[in-house]
C-alpha cells in the first residue's frame, strides 16, 4: 500500500529521520512499512527507540493505568485446541545388549496429528465475559456419549450458534412451503432477505419472528411455529452482522433438469427481477427479468 505525503509540506527536504517522524504522525487506515520512503538502518533506529519508550511508558504506569491501557487495545481471548492422539508405528533404530545395530518397527499409542490434518474440536473464550465459542463432536465415555469441551473440561452450557438456527430456520421454512404447496424457492429467499436486513438493525434474530415475514397465510405461519417448537430452538440468538449477510447473501436453486441459478436473496420476492409461475400442467416457468447484460462464467 502507498499513502500520499502531499499533506506534508516540506517533506521532500526532510532528512531522513524527520520524514520517519513525519511519516509516523500521518493518520492511515492500515498499517503501512515505512521502509520504503527511508532508509531502512534509519528506520530500523526510529522503531527501536519507539519501542523503548513504550516499555519505558508502561513500567511508569500504575496499576490503574496499566489495566486502562489494557482495555483499550481490544478484546482479549483465551483459545485452546485439542490434537487428539492415535496409534502408529514407527521405525526404530537402536542397539541391543551385544553392541549390534537393531531396526524395530515399534507400535506408539500417542502419536501427534499431521501437520496438514484439521482440528476437530477446539475453544474460544472471551476473557472479561467468560463467553465461549467452540466446536466439538460427541464421542464415547465410560459407555457414554458425551460432549468433551463444554461437558467434561469447561463444563458450561450450550446453546445453538448462529449458523446452526440459520441452517435449521432455513430447513423448516423450506419443508413448510413444500408441505402446504407453496414456492419453496421464494419462502427460503424471503428468509435470508430477512435476516440479511434484521443485521442492519439488531445484533440478535428471533426465528420466531421470522414466520410472519415469509408467510401470509396463518396456517403456515401456526406449522412453522410448531416445527421451531419442535426443533427447540431458542427465542433469539446473536448473530454477527458480517456472518448474516455472508449466509443470506444470495440463494441457490436447481431444477430438475440441471439448471442452476443464483440470484441476491432480496429478488426472490421482487417479480421485477425474476418470477416463479405455476402452469396449468403443474410444472414451474422461471422468468429472468429486466436483464441488460449476460457474462459466461
Amino acid at each position: 500500500m502507498k499513502i500520499s505525503t502531499d499533506s506534508i509540506q516540506g517533506f521532500a527536504e526532510m532528512s531522513d529521520a524527520d520524514k520517519v517522524t513525519a511519516l509516523l504522525g500521518l493518520d492511515v487506515p492500515d498499517p503501512v512499512d515505512l521502509s520504503g520512503y527511508v532508509k531502512k538502518e534509519v528506520f530500523d533506529a526510529k522503531a527501536t527507540e519507539a519501542a523503548n519508550l513504550s516499555k519505558q511508558l508502561k513500567s511508569k504506569m500504575t496499576d490503574d493505568e496499566a489495566e486502562a491501557a489494557y482495555r483499550g487495545e481490544g478484546k482479549r481471548y483465551f483459545a485452546f485446541m485439542l490434537l487428539e492422539a492415535k496409534q502408529a508405528y514407527m521405525h526404530e533404530v537402536g542397539y541391543g545388549e551385544s553392541g549390534a545395530q537393531r531396526v524395530d518397527i515399534a507400535r506408539h499409542h500417542a502419536i501427534l496429528p499431521n501437520p496438514s490434518q484439521k482440528v476437530a474440536s477446539f475453544a474460544v473464550i472471551e476473557s472479561k465475559t467468560l463467553s465461549v465459542s467452540f466446536c466439538d463432536k460427541e464421542r464415547a465415555i465410560a459407555g457414554e456419549n458425551r460432549w468433551l469441551i463444554p461437558d467434561g473440561l469447561l463444563q458450561c452450557s450450550m446453546e445453538a450458534s448462529s449458523k446452526e438456527v440459520f441452517d435449521a430456520v432455513t430447513r423448516i421454512v423450506e419443508e413448510v412451503a413444500e408441505e402446504y404447496g407453496a414456492n419453496a424457492a421464494v419462502a427460503v429467499s424471503k428468509a435470508k432477505a430477512y435476516v440479511a436486513e434484521n443485521a442492519d438493525e439488531s445484533d440478535e434474530l428471533a426465528p420466531w419472528d421470522l414466520g410472519e415475514e415469509v408467510f401470509e397465510d396463518e396456517p403456515l405461519q401456526k406449522r412453522f411455529e410448531q416445527a421451531l417448537a419442535d426443533e427447540a430452538l431458542p427465542e433469539r440468538v446473536v448473530v454477527e452482522k458480517n456472518v448474516a449477510k455472508r449466509v443470506a447473501k444470495s440463494h441457490k436453486i436447481r431444477t430438475d433438469t440441471g439448471i442452476d441459478i443464483t440470484f441476491p436473496a432480496e429478488y426472490g420476492e421482487n417479480p421485477d427481477f425474476i418470477e416463479f409461475v405455476s402452469g396449468p400442467n403443474g410444472l414451474i416457468n422461471i422468468e429472468l427479468k429486466n436483464i441488460g447484460h449476460i457474462e459466461n462464467r
